[in-house]
């Protein structure tokens, strides 16, 4: 079975604050011939090899595959926990949904249009063909734990029902729309504070549910930053799971958080002077709060999650 590509016109939708998808073109990822490539390839097999609990939790926490959210809407998540934390009545979820959802729309136009100039492979074909008759000491499976493999036979810390996404790895999305989460949550709210956490229940893994995690595991985020690092999969964290989860080149996470960022002050800024010229043509109206979601409350409360979700 051929897998088809996702989204390869992406790049050319029209963006709400950017010009053009290539505004902050980022660098070109390691090739083949260049000495980075391999050694980012023995990074991640060394990230595969010492895989705890807490980083088999995290990668599956930010997988955000089929039946989920999806990454795109991860920090949706994390904003309706602000707005409950916070009391946000109507109007101040309408600012902030539409500045998040904005950012992170013209986020995935500038991530989609770099994985079209670059067409880069993903990890798991590079180390199949870099180390494909070699053995390597890597996970080698649901229950398998760490073993000698052949190179050809490594999988990231997945389900065996799950493939490879069909699209290019390099720019990640995972780590440019994070950067762009994050900074629109720090500008709404004046400030970095986060608060948010996650427990998983023990043994309740969608990869090794006998045994992952040996007791409930919670997970915690002090900051948007935090949050944001652990979203990105290649954040310059040397124990970031998400390598081994879903794997990205080293050099991926810094390169999407550039192209996260950069939209970012021009949609503030064009959300700032709307709201003020909005503010001149009419009086100022009082905000109603429609009362907290119910399925927002057991989603984001404590960002408890559907079995569905990652």
């Amino acid at each position: 079975m051929v897998q088809k590509y996702i989204g390869p016109h992406w790049g050319g939708v029209t963006p709400f604050a950017l010009t053009s998808s290539n505004q902050f073109l980022t660098d070109s990822p390691a090739t083949v011939d260049d000495s980075l490539y391999e050694q980012q390839a023995r990074q991640i097999l060394h990230y595969s090899a010492r895989l705890n609990d807490e980083q088999k939790v995290i990668a599956e926490y930010w997988a955000d595959g089929p039946r989920s959210e999806l990454p795109l809407g991860h920090w949706c998540l994390f904003a309706q926990y602000v707005s409950q934390r916070d009391n946000h009545g109507l109007d101040a979820d309408v600012k902030m949904f539409f500045a998040l959802t904005n950012a992170i729309f013209d986020a995935s136009i500038a991530a989609w249009g770099a994985k079209r100039v670059y067409d880069s492979v993903r990890p798991v074909t590079a180390i199949h063909y870099l180390s494909a008759d070699k053995y390597v000491r890597a996970w080698a499976g649901p229950y398998q734990g760490t073993q000698r493999i052949k190179g050809r036979d490594w999988t990231p810390y997945q389900a065996p029902t799950v493939v490879t996404p069909p699209f290019p790895e390099y720019l990640s999305g995972h780590s440019t729309f994070s950067a762009a989460g994050a900074e629109i949550l720090k500008r709404f709210t004046g400030s970095d504070r986060f608060g948010a956490t996650y427990t998983q229940p023990a043994k309740s893994s969608r990869v090794e549910p006998l045994t992952t995690p040996a007791s409930d595991l919670t997970l915690s985020w002090q900051t948007f930053t935090h949050a944001r690092k652990r979203g990105r999969h290649l954040a310059a964290l040397r124990r970031h799971p998400l390598r081994a989860g879903r794997p990205r080149w080293p050099s991926d996470g810094s390169q999407g958080r550039r192209a996260g960022l950069g939209p970012c002050p021009e949609l503030h800024q064009r959300w700032d002077t709307g709201s003020q010229r909005r503010r001149s043509r009419r009086p100022e109206r009082r905000a109603v709060d429609a009362g907290p979601d119910e399925n927002a409350r057991s989603r984001c409360g404590g960002l408890n999650r559907s079995r569905g979700g990652p």
